[in-house]
């Protein structure tokens, strides 16, 4: 995208550099002509570039003039449409009023067959087979997965892998699945469920003071057990796309937040009331935060220098764990 943009004759003497085909050359000055990709102002030349075209062309192509103002990131676009038709139409536009800008448009992708077929296979974006099975092809869109056949955003998680060492669970093998689980790209929340339990789960590892390979028991072993067993709900994709429902006569926005004395979260639902009657809700959008507590605090300090007990045998040192406190 950037190679395609030229910069004005009079700014490109701020992109000078030096060449020269072999080292016994004399060096060349030479000025870049087009948008350099890792300059500062690269980004924002190429999106004001965008939204110039979309300014000037939106008499003759309002639809994809709206679609490249309001649902593009970058160099990338992902709009809908409400019939068929509309998406055929949009396409059209989008590739005429791109084109005259110089952008062609490649990587396309519909999660209609009928639109998605007629896509010249040069210009199509690549389905990415995913766990094992041709059903779940997906594609990125703006770094999410997303299920083109069901219309569904999901997660590729690694597949959980056993965190026993020698019969026991470690810290250290904790700690490496619970990387792989932070590694998430999420920017909706919609896995936040998930990740708070994690986080949880890991202060709860930092209050005890465990080694690395010391063996986890008791309370917080059995709370990873149980979340580790439930990891694998992540590859089921239960996170539409597209969250209107057809026929829709009334949308309302629910808010919501709480908090424990683990965790706060705020999350936004969107309720749809279709002619007939029926309801249906669908998340948005989440954020969660782990509660950094005075307890939290507290047992971390303790875990971290042995307290004697006020036994009355002598030399009987006894460390206070979380559990007791």
């Amino acid at each position: 995208m950037y190679r395609q943009i030229l910069i004005d004759p009079s700014q490109t003497r701020y992109q000078r550099i030096f060449w020269r085909n072999h080292p016994s050359e004399a060096l060349k000055v030479l000025e870049l002509l087009k948008v350099t990709y890792g300059s500062s102002a690269a980004s924002f030349l190429a999106v004001r570039s965008l939204i110039q075209l979309a300014c000037d062309e939106s008499k003759n192509y309002p639809e994809a003039a709206e679609a490249i103002l309001n649902d593009s990131c970058m160099d990338d676009i992902l709009s809908n449409s409400d019939s068929i038709e509309l998406a055929k139409k949009l396409r059209r536009d989008l590739e005429m009023q791109m084109l005259k800008g110089g952008f062609p448009i490649l990587n396309c992708c519909f999660n209609s067959e009928e639109v998605f077929d007629r896509i010249p296979e040069v210009d199509r974006d690549i389905l990415v087979p995913i766990l094992d099975s041709s059903a779940n092809e997906v594609m990125k869109a703006l770094g999410l997965l997303w299920n083109l056949k069901k219309d569904l955003f999901l997660f590729r998680y690694k597949s959980p892998v056993s965190t026993r060492v020698e019969d026991k669970v470690i810290k250290r093998s904790v700690l490496s699945q619970l990387w792989q689980l932070a590694k998430l790209f999420d920017p909706l929340g919609l896995a936040t469920p998930v990740i708070v339990k994690a986080k949880i789960i890991m202060q709860c590892l930092c209050a005890f003071n465990l080694g690395r390979d010391d063996p986890m028991e008791g309370d917080l072993l059995h709370r990873w057990t149980e979340f580790h067993t439930s990891l694998n709900k992540l590859h089921n994709p239960v996170n539409p796309r597209w969250v209107v429902i057809p026929d829709t006569e009334a949308i309302d926005i629910h808010g919501f937040a709480d908090a424990s004395k683990y965790a706060y979260d705020a999350c936004v639902y969107l309720r749809c009331i279709d002619k007939g009657g029926s309801v249906v809700s669908y998340l948005l959008c989440s954020k969660s935060k782990e509660a950094y507590t005075v307890l939290t605090h507290v047992e971390s300090i303790v875990n971290s220098r042995p307290l004697y007990s006020s036994s009355d045998i002598p030399n009987e040192p006894q460390l206070i764990s979380p559990v007791l406190i």
